[in-house]
């Protein structure tokens, strides 16, 4: 009888007993020849920036079967090299300080240990493909709430260890081991389904029913539209924090999210939570099995560059919350103040003029996510742009096929896409050209462009602001688009965006050409007095206080004013300078969708098709 294959790799987890906050690894390979190479990922998918895991690295051993240590040369900074002639078992132990506890992390202490895999454990490029197995140690956590328990996707049993296919399903699991682990279980269009919490309070029955009844019928309509779910089951993985956090990561069989402050979980946070576990769901489909092309099988040693950002992350982001109506999660208002929200964003961040979608999915590599270290208005973010690009897309197709006898729209791109993976796995990842023959195949394109690969141009390629083409297409669906000033007059008058929740009030940043630039004014400079000075009457107030007087003047200032600002540079020196107001120029207007409540009956099924409401 065939013996069942041994795990290349056999990996082993928990709290180091010496040091607060830090996991101790332990790694077996079973290696031939003279020297083995490995290496720590330095990127996580799903984060598509640079992240460079090793700084987190303490102390690297390694050993043969014998307890015999071996040479280890570092080679780069997240590579190695280990001699072992005649050695067949390579054993590797380090310590990973485990302080960040969010959901794409790692956090260790007694009373919860959360880990991202990806984040510590150490691959061969000659064996990713074997089968591994996980081992999590629980000794030194607290069982003062009573037995510790593991959330996970992974297949198995604490006490005899978890398995995975290979590396790739191997860290694209995380776990959670805790005392205190709450789990809710119910079951969607046959498919399993867990939400497994943390540090947030228990739900009342009540709530409890809501969850199950809301999050069932959440994944019913996923399932419904794309037709068939991924996986057998899936594990929501629910982090409450004591302070204000969102923060969401996908993974094939399981979505980790991290909320807070967790008191308000179940209240002013729930539609946040309901948001971000619809998105991370659909992320199951679109990027966790459908992919662009380079992105089919991950490397965590580089940069996996793709252009196709709007898609795997603006696409899933629309989609986020148009399930949530669909499944009478959201009311069509509330839905459209999720959108309004991504239009607040569009419209506060003039890197629209600067890069378009395409660029800006390519630069996340190199800005990161927040783009506090970069220039000011540099990109635009694939999530809200893409987003908002998404919906226009879908709209388009809608608009140009409701006269067919079988309309389409984007989600039978989504499903092209998915069923293009579903029937054959190894068929290369989809590109941009993947996405026009589809439309050229199915859908007339608008007048307004002269072929499908014009529109992308437009729309993906170049910088684009899509308020307009927004407003043009939304009548058709009982929906419009409105303008109006900002409240804030500095923000409108000026182009100055401020940080006032500071002693010291400070800029973030200035819109190109606005006076507040034109004064010369720049990120992190800090105010230090100013005066409004006005046109229409000749006596001017005094200086103002600019920590008591920021509302004041916020609503204050008119277009016939000028302001005088006093300000400390990021170098420490004293500057002055006069902020006068553009005759006919206004800054961060803000844009919304609103229903039309004087639609036709034509926009009016046009709307209810378009948000799948009865």
């Amino acid at each position: 009888m065939n013996q069942p294959q041994q795990p290349e790799a056999i990996y082993t987890v928990g709290l180091d007993p010496e040091r607060p906050r830090h996991l101790l690894v332990e790694v077996q390979w079973h290696v031939q020849g003279a020297e083995t190479r490995f290496r720590l990922p330095q990127w996580r998918p799903g984060r598509y920036e640079q992240s460079l895991f090793v700084r987190n690295l303490v102390a690297l051993k390694a050993q043969n079967e014998n307890g015999e240590p071996l040479t280890v040369i570092k080679t780069e900074a997240s590579e190695w090299l280990v001699y072992h002639s005649g050695s067949t078992t390579l054993r590797l132990s380090y310590r990973y300080f485990a302080n960040q506890p969010d959901a794409g992390a790692c956090w260790a202490d007694p009373e919860w240990m959360y880990v991202n895999p990806v984040h510590c454990l150490m691959y061969r490029e000659d064996s990713m493909g074997q089968p591994c197995r996980l081992h999590v140690r629980t000794e030194g956590m607290s069982t003062s709430a009573g037995p510790i328990i593991i959330a996970t996707s992974l297949h198995g049993q604490a006490d005899q260890g978890y398995t995975a296919r290979d590396y790739h399903e191997l860290v694209d699991s995380p776990w959670m081991a805790s005392a205190q682990l709450q789990r809710l279980d119910w079951v969607s269009e046959g498919v399993s389904f867990v939400l497994w919490m943390h540090g947030v309070p228990a739900p009342d029955e009540a709530m409890q029913a809501q969850i199950c009844r809301q999050w069932e019928a959440m994944a019913k309509v996923q399932i419904q539209t794309l037709g068939r779910f991924p996986q057998d089951e899936f594990h929501f993985i629910l982090v409450g924090l004591p302070y204000a956090f969102y923060h969401g990561v996908e993974h094939r069989r399981c979505t980790v999210l991290a909320l807070g402050p967790a008191s308000e979980i179940w209240t002013h946070l729930y539609r946040e939570l309901l948001g971000v576990a619809s998105h991370e769901l659909f992320h199951a489909w679109n990027v966790k099995s459908f992919r662009p092309k380079g992105m089919e099988s991950y490397r965590y040693e580089g940069w996996m560059y793709s252009d196709l950002g709007y898609v795997y992350e603006g696409f899933t982001t629309y989609y986020g919350d148009l399930f949530l109506v669909r499944s009478g999660c959201l009311l069509p208002d509330e839905y459209l103040e999720e959108v309004n929200a991504y239009l607040l964003r569009h419209s506060e961040n003039y890197g629209r003029y600067n890069h378009g979608l395409r660029e800006s999915s390519i630069d996340t590599w190199v800005d990161g996510y927040s783009q506090s270290q970069s220039a000011p208005h540099r990109r635009v973010s694939i999530y809200a742009e893409g987003m908002l690009q998404a919906l226009h897309l879908d709209l388009v197709i809608r608009s140009s096929t409701m006269n067919n006898e079988s309309p389409a729209s984007l989600d039978d791109l989504i499903r092209y896409l998915w069923k293009r993976f579903e029937q054959s796995p190894e068929t290369p990842g989809y590109t941009q050209e993947t996405l026009t023959l589809w439309l050229q195949e199915n859908v007339s394109v608008p007048s307004t462009y002269k072929n499908w690969g014009d529109y992308f141009r437009i729309h993906y390629e170049q910088p684009n602001s899509i308020e307009e083409s927004l407003r043009s297409i939304l009548p058709q669906f009982g929906c419009r688009l409105t303008t109006t000033p900002n409240e804030d007059r500095i923000k409108h008058l000026l182009g100055l965006q401020m940080k006032w929740n500071q002693a010291e009030p400070r800029v973030e940043h200035c819109v190109p050409g606005s006076p507040a630039a034109l004064a010369g004014l720049g990120p992190d400079d800090r105010w230090l007095s100013w005066e409004i000075q006005t046109d229409s009457s000749d006596q001017s107030p005094a200086a103002l206080n600019p920590s008591s007087d920021a509302d004041f003047l916020r609503k204050a200032l008119t277009p016939a004013d000028s302001l005088r600002v006093r300000w400390i540079t990021a170098l420490g020196h004293e500057r002055q300078g006069v902020l006068r107001t553009h005759s006919t120029l206004r800054y961060y207007h803000h844009h919304k969708i609103e229903l039309d409540l004087q639609a036709g009956p034509n926009e009016l099924r046009a709307r209810k098709q378009w948000l799948g409401i009865a």
